[in-house]
């Protein structure tokens, strides 16, 4: 959801001011790369039960 939030605050022209549109952005990669790591699939492996 977050990610959802981010673009939706990125794509409104003119609602935000640039500083926090770039702030997002950058939030949003990051947040983007956490969520590739914890769905890879070594990590499930890792996690994997039984």
């Amino acid at each position: 959801m977050m990610l959802v939030a981010i673009a939706v605050i990125l794509a409104v022209p003119g609602a935000f001011p640039l500083w926090l549109k770039i702030e997002q952005g950058v939030c949003g990669l990051v947040l983007l790369g956490v969520a590739a790591l914890v769905n890879g699939k070594h990590l499930r492996a890792v996690s994997a039960v039984g």
